[in-house]
């Protein structure tokens, strides 16, 4: 690693804090590793014709595939947002530019844990009885998982159209109720609102621009230079550093979770190789948790 690269990832760890840099290592890992699946879903004229066995059977394999994309697009989406971080602030310092890319990467985050925060652990809790879907022995009734579909239905689906009334799960949620979720919300929440009067058109996107002085009589105003723009980031993001590395935390760390359970299931065309202890969470509670959850029950003594 060259001079200057060890130089812009102590600038970003000061920005965005150090797990910011370690997800720029390790999701192109990630992203390659989620990219050779097929995704493959039946129309309905055709699914209604099954029997109980292979209804079942599809229905699962379809829901696994489905928290598949939505784990391998949201990681995709979010090292997009954080790479335009990163070139907003150390690469070529853009105050504006930053504050949109920001502000968008922490809508990512909070849509992916409203979203998915659940589901490994449906999965984990229902994992006996989806194997028994997959291998076709579930022969007498269809058993559907409502909760599952909604949470993947919203995530991928969820929509704010004018004029229209969209049925729940496909309504989308104000801003706040996803950043709602997010640890340390309330902080979170105040630092949006940040965010949004700098991106929009208003007072906070313009007078930062203008520095304000006087002589003896007169008040002066000028402009700012380009230069200044790294020194208005660093100011933005400095009391809240930790708060932006928990919440970058969460998103990546429930896609992985997602993509670990799937690894949990006889189907390779879904496996993902995880760097679980780059991530820092080999042993992580929420995964001992699962693990708890998946393991068979202990016969009475």
């Amino acid at each position: 690693m060259s001079r200057s690269e060890l130089e812009v990832n102590c600038q970003l760890k000061a920005i965005l804090g150090d797990i910011s840099v370690t997800h720029l290592n390790v999701l192109p890992q990630l992203i390659n590793a989620t990219g050779n699946c097929t995704y493959k879903f039946m129309d309905n004229k055709h699914f209604d014709k099954h029997k109980p066995g292979d209804l079942n059977c599809i229905y699962w394999l379809e829901n696994l595939l489905r928290v598949h994309l939505a784990s391998a697009t949201s990681l995709r989406r979010h090292y997009r947002w954080l790479r335009a971080c990163r070139s907003n602030s150390v690469i070529e310092s853009n105050y504006l530019g930053f504050a949109a890319s920001l502000r968008a990467l922490l809508e990512s985050a909070g849509d992916v844990y409203y979203s998915l925060k659940y589901i490994p652990e449906i999965l984990a809790t229902n994992k006996t009885k989806i194997e028994e879907a997959l291998s076709r022995k579930l022969t007498h009734v269809f058993v559907v998982c409502k909760e599952l579909e909604d949470a993947l239905i919203h995530h991928s689906f969820a929509t704010k159209q004018p004029h229209k009334s969209p049925p729940s799960p496909h309504k989308a949620e104000e801003i706040q109720s996803y950043l709602s979720v997010l640890h340390n919300s309330e902080k979170i929440k105040q630092f949006y609102k940040e965010l949004c009067d700098l991106t929009h058109p208003g007072m906070s996107s313009l007078n930062w621009l203008v520095t304000v002085g006087s002589d003896e009589i007169d008040s002066c105003l000028r402009i700012v230079g380009d230069e200044s723009d790294g020194k208005f980031i660093q100011a933005l993001c400095k009391t809240n550093v930790e708060a932006l590395s928990v919440v970058q935390q969460q998103s990546v760390n429930l896609c992985v979770f997602c993509l670990w359970m799937l690894n949990a299931f006889p189907l390779e065309l879904l496996h993902t190789d995880l760097p679980l202890d780059e991530l820092g969470i080999t042993n992580h509670p929420f995964k001992s948790m699962l693990e708890e959850l998946m393991a068979p029950p202990q016969s009475p003594n």
